[in-house]
């Protein structure tokens, strides 16, 4: 072998190197996310105000798989995606977010893998080492960049990370299908691998219908178009399934979701242009990622035939043409157009009228960009030209990176997410939606004069006197608060809506027995309201009759100790209950206390039945001489 040409083991070293600098850098420049906080759109509706999530089992598992009106998607995967992390995380919005970004190191990790494989089976006899770094630029430059703050920062966003996790593995095995003999057992087990991954995508979101095309892609540029075509149907009917249940159920309105917009309110020219529109966005939105928002509004009102869409039209079909009349392109960048267009085409918002460009859209999209530049890389020659571009790359990733973290910054919490939407979009008609729900989010924590300050600042850009009136009236939030009706209105309600809202699903568990989702509830309630009494009792209730004494005590000592409570309702219930618990704890001297303490906050006009209960404990647990009930229990 010639010295100059680094050998199998020398290129897969260098192989390994490459996938761990990458996925630390992906790391590294999404790990803020880590400290981020539900968002008001669509977390709460999705995880913390679910009623049906928890722990997957008997109660919430039918309704994950049967279920289409929730969110208007067929999507029980991702809804055991996210039950599988309330198992590990409770509603800890860490734990979600790691979850998501453990999904986007993997996701860059197979990446990395499909386009090695690729390079190095379309591209053979080229330099080993130029192919493995233009698979690792490829895949690096898609996991650095800007468009993937979104689905990382943002919790709901998981659902994109989890589609995409399978549909890599899906494609991954594909490529190991033309290794075997047609009609062998390996080859039908890969096969049936390619199909499971592409089917456990679709059911995780349907993101990736599109992919489908790619199959055949991929045996179009092995130059064997019609190699397996009786076999696709394991790829082709889980694709038409899910895009019918898809495409019914956006028709099926109900009182969740409107209706799916006319031919009359959204003519077909206007859904053409749209797509032309999504097309083209993604391409230079790629190339040029600025000015992102959550809420891109370049679609809410359009003319189909104004200058930007007139322009995307003819790039795309100029494009397509382009490519097809080079007979040297047809079989790589025509090709990755195709797969570029079928990913995009079920996303182009045929359906939907006003429809959003989010970012979050790209993520397939850009593995098929990431291969394009991949395979354009693969092809440079020359070791000044390669120099050159090595060049230019490491400045792309560094730029990508940073602009990246910057981008993250916006999903940190709801505050970071409306003030962009509102800052980002000239339109006032989102504006002023966006300006409500805001304060709606605002109210739902409890954060009543935050809200009132953010239609204030509504008002002050556009006057509107009806909505003066409502205010003072402290009408249009998630309940009419008195706090608007006063100059001096708290920071923060101890029974914020939100928290009344965990409080009631948390009560629901517990009466169900599913002591984890109360648990996390409960918590989740005094988290948004640590000063909120009923969930304080509550839990404290739930935490005594599941034999955790101490922290039952310690919440009685806060309700004991609130201002202006010199007693409270069902106290000696409460104590009573944690006597029991620390008595079948071993904790004796603690049980005697407590009894002892609830027979003095019984007082002459309580239950008989109660009190007779409590004297029986007393005497039961020996409680003739009795010490002082002290928090310093709670070690």
């Amino acid at each position: 072998m010639n010295r100059a040409e680094p050998g199998p083991d020398a290129d897969n070293r260098l192989a390994y190197l490459w996938l761990a600098l990458i996925c630390v850098a992906a790391f590294w420049t999404f790990k803020a996310a880590l400290g981020f906080e539900f968002i008001a759109i669509d977390d709460s509706g999705n995880i913390t105000l679910n009623p049906h999530m928890g722990l997957p089992s008997s109660w919430n598992l039918p309704w994950m798989f049967t279920d289409v009106d929730y969110v208007r998607r067929y999507i029980p995967l991702g809804w055991l995606g996210f039950s599988a992390v309330f198992a590990v995380a409770g509603l800890s919005a860490r734990g979600y977010h790691a979850a998501n970004l453990i999904l986007h190191v993997a996701n860059t990790a197979l990446l990395f893998s499909v386009l090695l494989i690729a390079l190095r089976r379309w591209n053979p006899g080229r330099s080993g080492a130029w192919i493995v770094s233009s698979a690792a630029v490829g895949a690096g430059l898609w996991a650095l960049h800007p468009f993937r703050a979104e689905s990382i920062g943002w919790i709901s966003g998981m659902l994109y990370g989890q589609a995409g996790f399978f549909a890599l593995l899906s494609v991954l095995a594909y490529l190991r299908v033309a290794a075997h003999p047609a009609g062998t057992a390996a080859r039908w087990a890969w096969l049936g691998a390619t199909a499971l991954g592409y089917l456990a995508s679709l059911l995780t979101y349907p993101i990736a219908i599109g992919l489908v095309a790619t199959y055949f892609i991929i045996d179009f540029a092995d130059g064997r178009p019609l190699r397996i075509v009786r076999e696709k149907w394991l790829l082709v009917l889980p694709a038409v399934l899910v895009a019918a249940i898809t495409v019914a159920v956006r028709y099926h309105a109900n009182s969740l979701w409107p209706a799916a917009p006319t031919l009359a309110d959204f003519p077909v020219t206007d859904r053409v242009m749209q797509g032309f529109f999504i097309f083209a966005y993604y391409i230079w939105k790629t190339i040029a990622p600025e000015h992102l928002t959550p809420a891109p509004t370049q679609l809410y009102e359009f003319h189909p035939f104004a200058p930007i869409f007139v322009a995307s039209a003819i790039l795309v079909l100029g494009l397509t043409a382009a490519l097809f009349s080079r007979p040297g392109w047809r079989r790589g960048p025509l090709l990755a157009w195709i797969a570029y267009l079928a990913l995009l085409i079920p996303i182009a918002g045929y359906t939907e009228h006003p429809h959003y460009a989010y970012d979050r859209y790209s993520y397939l999209p850009g593995m098929v960009m990431a291969a394009a530049l991949a395979l354009g890389m693969a092809r440079v020659a020359g070791p000044g030209l390669r120099t050159a571009v090595a060049v230019v790359i490491a400045g792309l990733a560094g730029t990508s990176a940073w602009a990246a973290r910057q981008q993250l910054g916006i999903w940190r919490n709801s505050d970071t997410v409306f003030i962009s939407i509102i800052e980002g979009t000239p339109n006032a008609i989102v504006r002023k939606q966006n300006f409500f729900q805001w304060a709606h989010a605002s109210s739902n924590l409890g954060k009543y004069a935050t809200a009132k300050a953010i239609l204030a600042e509504r008002l002050r850009e556009y006057p509107d006197s009806a909505l003066t009136d409502k205010i003072e009236q402290g009408a249009d939030l998630p309940r009419g608060n008195p706090a608007f009706d006063q100059d001096q209105a708290p920071s923060r309600s101890d029974d914020a809506p939100e928290a009344a809202g965990n409080l009631r699903i948390a009560l629901e568990a517990a009466k169900a027995e599913r002591t984890t989702e109360a648990d996390a509830h409960f918590r989740r309630s005094l988290m948004i309201s640590s000063g909120y009494r009923d969930a304080q009792y509550n839990y404290a209730m739930f935490l005594g009759l599941h034999g955790r004494p101490r922290t039952a005590l310690h919440l009685y000592f806060i309700l004991a100790s609130g201002k202006g409570h010199g007693g409270f309702k069902g106290e000696s219930t409460l104590l009573s209950v944690i006597a029991t618990a620390f008595w079948n704890d071993g904790q004796a001297d603690n049980a005697r206390s407590a009894v002892s303490r609830a027979l003095e906050c019984a007082g002459p006009g309580a239950d008989a039945a109660l009190v007779s209960s409590l004297r029986k404990k007393a005497q039961d647990y020996g409680a003739q001489t009795l010490p002082a009930l002290r928090d310093s229990t709670i070690r």
